[in-house]
């Protein structure tokens, strides 16, 4: 699951929900919250719950991939 997109569906601040291949999981913001549309990367999975960053965020640091 780490380095799939998806989009936020809720407001990360900073748990919420993501979609995610058209499935909703529950999500916590690695940094800072993410806003509901944002894009969004899972850079870690812990059971049923994704640790998300924002897209750019992701993309810029090279997270966990």
């Amino acid at each position: 699951m780490v380095g799939t997109r998806g989009r936020a569906v809720s407001a990360l601040t900073p748990e919420g929900v993501v979609r995610i291949k058209g499935e909703l999981w529950q999500a916590i913001a690695a940094v800072g919250p993410i806003n509901p549309g944002e894009e969004i990367t899972v850079v870690e999975q812990e059971g049923l719950t994704l640790t998300v960053a924002r897209r750019n965020n992701a993309d810029a640091k090279g997270t966990h991939q």
